[in-house]
């Protein structure tokens, strides 16, 4: 179990260097909460480990909060998106 840990550890780190290298930091800083959530999943179905029920609801809390900022920054990028499509292009515009 320790080696496995230990290989998704390094997996994570290099597929985080992957991602700094190809796109801006602050596109990144909304993903910031995966690895918490891997490495809870991580300890509760392979490795087995038990929680105290506070430390769940820190969890499940912890998931909800960056999950709602996830789901705002993406609601808020497709209206930007739209807003951007449905803009008149330049050529349209008469000189006078």
């Amino acid at each position: 179990m320790v080696v496995l840990s230990c290989a998704f550890t390094i997996m994570a780190q290099i597929t985080k260097a992957i991602a700094f290298k190809y796109q801006p930091a602050s596109k990144l800083q909304n993903l910031a909460f995966v690895p918490n959530l891997w490495q809870f999943g991580i300890d509760v179905v392979l490795v087995g480990v038990s929680y105290a029920s506070l430390q769940i609801l820190g969890f499940a809390l912890l998931f909800a909060f960056y999950g709602t900022n996830v789901l705002r920054f993406y609601i808020k990028q497709r209206r930007l998106s739209k807003a951007r499509k449905g803009a008149c292009p330049d050529e349209q515009f008469v000189q006078v």
